[in-house]
């Protein structure tokens, strides 16, 4: 099997740069493996209920430590 990923996105770099190196808060946001059927209908049932559960993080998160 071929890497799923670009040559520039391998395990060992899978982009987590964009929140080191940018001038703005960033987050990585990663709600699912969607790497079999029954990842994806979760993710499709329950859109509500993630988008929800991001939220009260993203909030929590800037509550308690602000935004720098």
């Amino acid at each position: 099997l071929k890497p799923r990923y670009p040559a520039s996105n391998r395990p060992d770099n899978r982009g987590w740069q964009f929140t080191t190196y940018p001038d703005c808060p960033s987050v990585i946001c990663e709600p699912g493996f969607a790497s079999n059927p029954s990842d994806w209908q979760i993710l499709r049932d329950q859109k509500e209920t993630l988008a929800d559960a991001i939220t009260r993080a993203l909030a929590a998160e800037v509550t308690e430590n602000g935004i720098s």
